[in-house]
């Protein structure tokens, strides 16, 4: 299964860094912006320990605000 491989954590890391820097930019997401790719790397590390359930929780926050951003971009 994929979820278990945690090169492609830091992976997603590195590409969600171009929006975590352009969310920090703002006033409202000026920490959650910056938290954003230390969520996957964390997320990595925790799957090498194979403490799952700890990767599931470190990923939920991300999955969160991209959703958020995503249903605000629809609706705007």
């Amino acid at each position: 299964m994929y979820f278990k491989k945690s090169k492609y954590f830091v992976f997603a890391a590195l590409l969600i860094s171009p929006m975590s820097l352009y969310l920090a930019a703002t006033p409202l997401f000026r920490w959650w912006g910056l938290t954003l790719p230390i969520f996957y790397l964390v997320t990595a590390l925790t799957l090498r320990k194979n403490k799952r359930w700890l990767a599931g929780l470190l990923m939920f926050p991300n999955f969160v605000i991209v959703g958020w951003l995503g249903y605000v971009a629809i609706l705007a």
